[in-house]
């Protein structure tokens, strides 16, 4: 049987991490037409809730440099893992301006804080030398949920306006992302 390393499970769930983050964080915008139709929003309301997300996350990243040098990689991921899964699962209930803006927000802590978590434990898990490297990794994979997400998610949604599902097709899109983040 084929025994994989602890380091080689880490890189492979680092990479799924930086996907997913990418994931939840272009799901919105593939969608931003039915959610501005379904809540009434205005283009300027769209785009408010669009910078809610660079808000935190721009803050966090700081502030969650602080907490891993404090509390440790490990608890830090976990906290960033689940504050981004139960953003994602809140967006997917919203009922207006004030809700997705501040799922937005909550989504900008979880991920703000997971890209220094993840930079502290490649330092423990990865020999100096492996670092870069490891690095492009998980970036690339960043840019792959980028790429992705677009296409990925305007068929759902447009599969699910054809099938003449009017409850917040959208929403159910994003339901589906905070459950597969929830699993990993």
């Amino acid at each position: 049987m084929l025994r994989i390393k602890a380091r080689t499970k880490i890189l492979a769930l680092f990479c799924l991490m930086s996907f997913l983050m990418y994931v939840d964080r272009v799901n919105l915008a593939a969608t931003a037409g039915l959610i501005k139709d379904e809540l009434g929003l205005s283009n300027t309301e769209l785009g408010v809730i669009f910078s809610a997300f660079a808000y935190t996350y721009a803050i966090f990243q700081i502030i969650g440099g602080w907490f891993v040098d404090r509390l440790g990689a490990r608890r830090m991921i976990i906290f960033c893992g689940v504050t981004w899964v139960i953003a994602t699962v809140l967006t997917g209930f919203v009922g207006g301006f004030i809700s997705l803006f501040l799922a937005r927000l909550l989504l900008g802590v979880g991920e703000g804080a997971a890209l220094p978590s993840q930079a502290r434990a490649i330092t423990y898990w990865f020999k100096p030398q492996e670092r870069g490297f490891v690095q492009g990794i998980t970036h690339s994979f960043s840019r792959l949920g980028n790429a992705i997400t677009p296409p990925l998610v305007g068929g759902i949604s447009h599969l699910l306006v054809m099938a003449r599902r009017v409850y917040w097709p959208w929403g159910d899109y994003i339901l589906l992302a905070g459950h597969v983040d929830y699993i990993v």
